[in-house]
């Protein structure tokens, strides 16, 4: 699925896992519920709560997973508004 990202936010039921690739510098934030994610440019995993945001660093890949009825955020001022892909792994 594309998601431009003027669309801001998605909302993820428990256990639906997403893909973001090509996301380097974008601001993640959890503004509802519990968010499990993971990236290989940082060690281990990280779970994000509502109103905690991380920036997505090196390539721009992160697998994200709702652990609750959650929804994602996208902020970064340096993107130019361009769709972004978002994998669902189901």
């Amino acid at each position: 699925m594309k998601v431009n990202l003027s669309q801001r936010s998605l909302s993820l039921q428990p256990r639906e896992l997403l893909a973001v690739a090509d996301a380097q510098g974008l601001a993640l934030q959890c503004t509802h519920g519990r968010i499990w994610l993971t990236t290989p440019d940082l060690p281990g995993d990280h779970i994000l709560n509502r109103d905690m945001q991380f920036l997505v660093p090196g390539r721009g890949k992160v697998v994200l997973e709702a652990l609750t009825c959650s929804t994602i955020r996208f902020a970064s001022p340096q993107r130019d508004g361009r769709p972004i892909e978002l994998d669902g792994l189901m």
